[in-house]
């Protein structure tokens, strides 16, 4: 929600030794491709979609009963990002999905998305890589880069990080009556509209509607995106 759209395959053919967004892209994939247990000799430095990087593809298509096209679409993205995600989502105890709806929401698993909304939102988690600059001069955010950004290894922790952070926050912001809400639910909206306003949705019993600020509906717009999250597919 704020990608862009993911742009059609990646396919056989391409080559990103003339374009650095693709060749992320490429290396990426590979990469998670190996992560998942791949034993074609994919070359990850490599930003080539070659013969040995479509059979892997093909092979996990077939694995996740895909259409076995040996093209990467958001479907096959999510699915080589499965399970980097459910390991995440497992170690949180977290229920199923929780990460994965999201990361399907924000940028339906490609790895070089760039924000619709806000250019400088980067990845497969649309981490916003603010103006500012590190103390070598590389545009950064909370000491991400977009080579971080780019790769699923980082993404995908960060994200789940990122809503860990924000339930803490929430629950030291309501206190001793933190059990008694779902602060899980509030910091994934958080992620969207702001630690402050998701707990003051939460604490309002989530309405669909009623924060009207800077003529901007907080709490109708924290309902939208919780409502794209849970329809997406994971």
């Amino acid at each position: 929600m704020g990608a862009f759209d993911f742009g059609g395959d990646y396919r056989k053919g391409q080559s990103g030794l003339l374009d650095t967004r693709l060749a992320s892209a490429i290396r990426a994939f590979k990469r998670e491709l190996i992560y998942n247990g791949s034993r074609r000799k994919l070359r990850p430095w490599l930003p080539v979609y070659g013969d040995a990087m479509t059979q892997a593809v093909m092979d996990l298509q077939r694995a996740r009963e895909l259409p076995v096209t040996g093209r990467i679409d958001s479907d096959t993205a999510m699915e080589i990002l499965r399970k980097r995600i459910e390991t995440e989502e497992r170690q949180r105890g977290w229920p199923h999905g929780i990460l994965g709806k999201k990361l399907r929401l924000e940028a339906g698993g490609d790895p070089v998305a760039i924000g619709q909304d806000d250019p400088r939102d980067h990845g497969g988690a649309q981490i916003n890589l603010a103006s500012f600059k590190d103390k070598q001069g590389r545009p950064g955010y909370h000491d991400v880069r977009l080579r971080d950004a780019r790769n699923p290894a980082f993404f995908v922790r960060w994200a789940a990080d990122y809503i860990a952070s924000q339930q803490r926050g929430i629950e030291k912001r309501l206190g001793k009556d933190a059990h008694k809400y779902d602060t899980l639910r509030a910091a994934r909206a958080a992620y969207n509209v702001g630690q402050y306003y998701a707990t003051e949705w939460l604490k309002e019993g989530f309405p669909s509607s009623g924060r009207l600020v800077n003529d901007i509906d907080w709490f109708a717009r924290a309902t939208r995106y919780l409502k794209h999250i849970d329809l997406a597919n994971f």
